[in-house]
């Protein structure tokens, strides 16, 4: 995997000074073409080939852990180069782009869904989940709120707060 890691970063790097030296960095060497730096892909396509760089010199030793998950991050990017070249994988992407509001708002209504249950929920079984410390009541013959010797635990006293057996 290492080798190949630093065949794909020089021939990406090979390409990266071609590309430079026919078409000028700032300013273009004719005017049928832009100037690299003109050019989004040929940003994105440095910004992989630094990050590769780095990885292959292993950098992130020299500068800490944070600067090897910047590496991996900016590795992730390598797809990306084929995505100007393909115009199948750009349509691809830009459907899921182009979902990704519809999915927020379905999301968002579900999450409002979800809130007026919950609140729901809590008017109706108000006051009805109950516990008692006292292991001595038993519940399926009907005993319960005023048959609780110990300490009956309510929502304003939860049940961590006291040790079981001793009064509150």
């Amino acid at each position: 995997a290492r080798l190949v890691n630093i065949v794909l970063t020089s021939v990406f790097t090979i390409e990266m000074v071609a590309k430079i030296m026919a078409f000028g960095l700032y300013r273009p060497r004719h005017l049928d073409h832009d100037a690299y730096v003109d050019s989004m892909p040929n940003i994105l396509d440095s910004l992989v080939v630094f990050v590769s760089v780095a990885d292959v010199f292993d950098l992130s030793q020299l500068f800490g852990n944070n600067a090897a998950r910047i590496i991996l991050l900016g590795k992730m990017l390598r797809p990306l180069r084929l995505m100007g070249r393909n115009a199948g994988m750009r349509s691809i992407v830009g459907a899921l782009v182009w979902s990704a509001k519809p999915i927020v708002f379905a999301l968002g209504f579900l999450l409002l869904i979800v809130m007026i249950f919950s609140v729901l929920g809590m008017a109706i079984f108000k006051d009805m989940l109950h516990a008692c410390t006292d292991g001595s009541l038993r519940g399926d013959l009907g005993e319960g709120v005023f048959e609780c010797v110990n300490i009956f635990v309510t929502s304003s006293t939860p049940a961590t707060q006291f040790a079981p057996g001793t009064p509150g």
